[in-house]
C-alpha cells in the first residue's frame, strides 16, 4: 500500500530510466494558457532548467494527496488537483509537462532496466 492516508495506488515502477533533476516541469502545467505550478514547488531557478526547484513537502506527500494549482504571475490558484507520487499518473505528468521542457528522465527501452 503507499505511504499517505489516502494513497490511491500500489508501489508502482516508473516506465522513465535516469535521475530526477528537480527542473520542477512536471509540476508546473499549463492552465487556461497560463504557466501555473504546484502550491509546494520552491522555486530557487528557472522552471525547467536543472536543480531549479524543490518540493516544500516531498517527504510528506502521498499519491492522491490534494494540493493548490497557482498562476505564476498572479499567485491566484486557478485549479485544484492531487499529487501523484509513484504512480501512472505521475509518469502521465512527468511524460506531458516535464519532457521537451527540461526533464531529464527518459521512457525505459522494452526490457531496459530502471537506472
Amino acid at each position: 500500500m503507499g505511504d499517505g492516508p489516502s494513497a490511491l495506488t500500489e508501489a508502482h515502477e516508473s516506465v522513465f530510466t535516469g535521475l530526477c533533476n528537480r527542473c520542477g516541469s512536471c509540476c508546473a502545467p499549463t492552465v487556461a494558457g497560463r504557466v501555473a505550478r504546484c502550491e509546494h514547488l520552491v522555486a530557487t531557478g528557472l522552471i525547467g532548467t536543472t536543480e531549479a526547484t524543490r518540493c516544500r513537502v516531498y517527504a510528506a506527500r502521498y499519491d492522491g494527496m490534494p494540493v493548490r494549482v497557482v498562476d505564476l504571475v498572479t499567485g491566484f490558484i486557478v485549479a485544484t488537483s492531487l499529487c501523484r507520487k509513484d504512480s501512472v499518473a505521475e509518469d502521465a505528468s512527468i511524460a506531458v509537462w516535464g519532457q521537451g521542457r527540461g526533464c531529464t528522465l527518459r521512457t525505459r527501452g522494452p526490457g531496459e532496466v530502471r537506472s
